[in-house]
């Protein structure tokens, strides 16, 4: 019961809700009738909750691909009409995407996700950054590997969500400490409106190039559009006290498939004494 008058709680103060589940049609409605219908009002239906109802999304495929979407015509059949468009209120659907739920509800891609009534978050937050890919040509993890030349390790990346930075401070950590976060991420937002508005260039930019070594900014040769200062050292912060990356840029596909263990052999462990 307290689901439900929840979900009409956030309804009646103007949230946008939507249902995005994996099963098909003919388990979501008997499911959602058992489990939310008894504690609706008289008259009202668990469908009168949602904005939007998506069956059979295909997740996490949901969040990454740009699946076809599908109008179910008939309920009570399940049948199926290819849909074009934006997604109507009160409809239910089959399949699609992310990307077309946002245009839909005429949502931002650069934007916190998953916010409670006030606006506010828990102790993680989740920052979408998919928009920036079209707008500027920067993944997060460029994002990701930028961070590292402001002395920061990156966020969990593209989890729960991909395209996405998941930010998780612990209690440990200052409110010194947590500026310069803050600091860190405004001025990378800023780097990315250098290269939307053209100032700086989609291929060769701090972001892309992320993260810089001291020996590369160091060495004799340096053929960015930016110079070595921007690189190495692109906030106050890096002057009192500034941590090198060891490596540059490194492939992560690459490395993901091609796993190296330094660990030593199982023998090793065996033939040790007790």
């Amino acid at each position: 019961p307290e689901l439900a008058l929840t979900l009409l709680d956030q309804r009646n103060a103007g949230k946008q809700l939507m249902l995005i589940t994996n099963s098909d049609w003919a388990y979501t409605n008997p499911m959602m009738e058992l489990g939310l219908g008894p504690s609706l009002p008289a008259g009202m239906s668990w469908r009168d909750l949602f904005d939007i109802v998506i069956v059979s999304a295909n997740k996490p495929r949901f969040f990454l691909g740009l699946d076809d979407v599908y109008k179910v015509v008939d309920e009570d059949h399940a049948l199926l009409s290819p849909h074009r468009g934006a997604l109507e209120p009160g409809a239910v659907y089959f399949g699609g995407n992310a990307r077309l739920v946002e245009t839909s509800l005429g949502l931002e891609s650069h934007q916190i996700l998953y916010v409670g009534d006030q606006g506010m978050v828990a102790h993680e937050m989740i920052l979408d950054c998919r928009g920036f890919k079209k707008s500027a040509g920067i993944e997060v993890e460029d994002i990701a590997k930028r961070l590292m030349d402001y002395g920061f390790h990156a966020p969990t990346v593209s989890f729960p969500v991909a395209g996405t930075l998941m930010i998780e401070p612990t209690e440990s950590e200052s409110q010194a400490e947590l500026d310069r976060f803050c600091d860190a991420m405004i001025s990378i937002r800023h780097e990315i409106a250098d290269i939307e508005n053209g100032t700086s260039d989609r291929v060769d930019n701090v972001l892309k190039n992320a993260p810089h070594t001291a020996d590369e900014v160091s060495a004799d040769s340096w053929e960015h559009a930016y110079g070595r200062e921007t690189a190495a050292f692109p906030s106050m912060h890096q002057r009192d006290w500034k941590y090198w990356t060891v490596v540059s840029r490194v492939d992560n596909a690459y490395g993901d498939r091609h796993l190296v263990c330094t660990c030593p052999p199982m023998e090793h462990y065996v033939n040790e004494p007790a």
